[in-house]
């Protein structure tokens, strides 16, 4: 049974969290003790087929309809049939804790709707050789960098936050140097980046809109010289604002980012491109382009009737609102909180811990 969060902080109604009470979620994503962690977990999913895992790591099965998982970790010698379980946006998802032995897992599904078996089994090995990039009980001194259009932003363990500045000609080679030199001096095992684009199984699927070329493929690894891990920046934002229950998080910055939380279950968004009415799309009228343009009046009005119409569109309880012009609000929209400064900062550190 997977344990329930208990909200520790100050009463919030407008999110139905109060102190000592139930979040109403589960515990992939936790708080304890008032600071927030995150467990080892790989996502397998149709369209997101991992093809191994290291040992101890939460392996989710994921499906959009109810299944039965039949699986097994031992050749079929013995198996196990797990239901799944649902999430309030019609997700379904069955845990399996993978053990520290050779041979794979696998996995068939009988789904449960239509009382019909999958007809195929899928394997995920166990790699019990750890990746360089899944080192996180070494990792003590972290290096964060969320990359944004204007400025990248920099935290480390033990070190104020510095700022460089980014712009549309930054290249993946000029970011590295920028950061080596800014960070000349510091000591840091291991490096979180959130990336202002599509990122699939750490890798950036896009160059940036805001950026410049080059990003995709692009060995950070390599050229930094220790192990890197990387995330949607939107995700990594929204890794540090979560409360519980179902958020949906957009970052007010040169562009919009945005990233969805579902009773701990994360899946990022790309949201900023998509339609809106009559008048271009999402970032185009709440970017920084169209703060400038229309004014902070007009800018913010847009801001409130996009919050609204994504909020009763994806059904999430709150809307967490992040990135520089998110401060330029001088109120909020019904049901939304503010991200804190350093959300960054706290979603990169718990990639690794």
């Amino acid at each position: 049974m997977i344990p329930e969060q208990i909200w520790d902080g100050p009463d919030s109604p407008l999110q139905h969290l109060h102190f000592g009470g139930p979040t109403n979620a589960a515990m992939p994503l936790l708080w304890v003790a008032g600071s927030f962690e995150r467990n080892a977990i790989e996502v397998w999913k149709f369209n997101r087929q991992v093809p191994s895992v290291p040992p101890g790591t939460l392996l989710r099965i994921q499906a959009d309809k109810p299944f039965l998982l039949h699986w097994t970790s031992d050749g079929w010698q013995s198996s196990t049939d797990t239901r799944s379980t649902a999430t309030t946006l019609g997700i379904e998802f069955v845990d399996i804790q993978v053990p520290h032995q050779d041979g794979p897992i696998r996995f068939t599904f009988l789904w449960t709707e239509e009382n019909r078996w999958e007809g195929k089994d899928y394997i995920v090995k166990i790699a019990l050789d750890m990746p360089q990039e899944s080192v996180p009980d070494t990792a003590k001194k972290l290096l964060v960098l969320d990359i944004g259009g204007t400025f990248v932003k920099i935290y480390a363990t033990g070190c104020e936050r510095l700022e460089i500045p980014s712009g549309p000609t930054m290249t993946p080679r000029q970011f590295v140097r920028a950061v080596k030199k800014a960070t000349d001096g510091w000591q840091y095992d291991a490096i979180s980046i959130g990336y202002p684009g599509p990122v699939l199984e750490g890798k950036p699927q896009k160059d940036p809109a805001n950026l410049g070329k080059g990003w995709v493929g692009f060995d950070f690894g390599k050229a930094f010289g220790v192990p890197v891990k990387i995330i949607n920046d939107a995700s990594m934002q929204a890794l540090g604002t979560y409360r519980g229950g179902r958020m949906l998080f957009l970052g007010l910055g040169t562009g919009l980012g945005s990233a969805l939380i579902v009773d701990g279950v994360l899946e990022p968004l790309e949201l900023a491109h998509l339609p809106y009415k009559n008048a271009g799309s999402f970032e185009q009228q709440v970017g920084a382009a169209a703060l400038e343009r229309v004014g902070e009046k007009k800018w913010t009005k847009k801001v409130f009737d996009i919050v609204e119409h994504l909020k009763d569109a994806l059904q999430v309880e709150y809307v967490a609102l992040g990135g520089g012009n998110s401060k330029r609000l001088k109120t909020l929209p019904p049901a939304t909180i503010r991200s804190a400064d350093d959300a960054a900062r706290e979603g990169g550190f718990s990639l690794w811990h």
